[in-house]
């Protein structure tokens, strides 16, 4: 093949090559966004709140009520000589009353007694009531079982 010949025949297949070049370019949708470019928006997170909080007077009450509460015996600091004392006091009528993991209600006088078992030695109990409008109070003792 002599370079006259090649010529004209290379000559005709780059223009064809170059028309279809240009012509993709043309029709071929250009990328309106770059993910890295700094005209991509933020999304915006709003996070809404997960807790409730409710205004306290000095005793824990949360909504203006005065909430009765008060553990009668035994006293705070003192020595039984048997395991199982009885925690007596008066509260709200129907309170709920619990004395560490014991549970129990206040009559409708709001007057409870909880019988609970101590262990010899010190012992720390938590005794507590609450009602149904979210009024709380609670009281600590400690208690000493030396039989």
């Amino acid at each position: 093949m002599d370079k006259t010949k090649l010529k004209n025949l290379l000559i005709p297949v780059a223009l064809v090559g170059l028309i279809g070049v240009l012509s993709l370019m043309m029709f071929y949708p250009k990328s309106k966004t770059n993910p890295l470019s700094k005209e991509t928006p933020t999304p915006k997170v709003t996070v809404a709140n997960e807790f409730e909080q409710k205004p306290t007077d000095n005793t824990n009450n949360t909504n203006g009520e005065k909430f009765t509460f008060q553990v009668t015996s035994p006293t705070n600091k003192s020595t039984v000589k048997t395991a199982q004392v009885t925690v007596v006091g008066k509260t709200e009528p129907n309170a709920d009353v619990f004395v560490n993991e014991i549970e129990s209600k206040a009559d409708a006088s709001g007057n409870f007694k909880v019988n609970y078992t101590l262990e010899e030695g010190e012992n720390y109990l938590i005794v507590g009531a609450n009602n149904d409008s979210g009024n709380y109070d609670e009281s600590e003792l400690t208690l000493t079982y030396a039989p």
